[in-house]
């Protein structure tokens, strides 16, 4: 019998930031057309970390919704779930 563990849960951008890029140097191999997408990707979460206190965080939430629609690229920021997520009102007002 195995236990399963929690699968771990990453709050800060820089270990985030190197499970992308190994988890994207493996989607390269097969998508390599989709590498310049990536690194947009990646640049908007990082901004987005800069904006905001955790909101990057909730990037699974495209994850999710491109794996339901695999048309959708990785360079496009979907706005709906940046406003619901990255958006930040302190940003503005500061």
């Amino acid at each position: 019998m195995t236990l399963k563990s929690k699968p771990k849960v990453i709050t800060n951008i820089l270990p985030w930031t190197v499970a992308f890029l190994i988890d994207a140097s493996i989607y390269v191999l097969a998508h390599p057309h989709c590498s310049a997408a990536l690194l947009k990707y990646v640049h908007t979460i990082r901004q987005g970390a800069n904006q905001s206190n955790a909101g990057w965080a909730e990037d699974i939430q495209f994850r999710l919704k491109k794996e339901c629609n695999p048309n959708m690229s990785f360079a496009v920021v979907d706005q709906e779930l940046w406003l619901l997520y990255m958006y930040s009102p302190m940003a503005v007002q500061g």
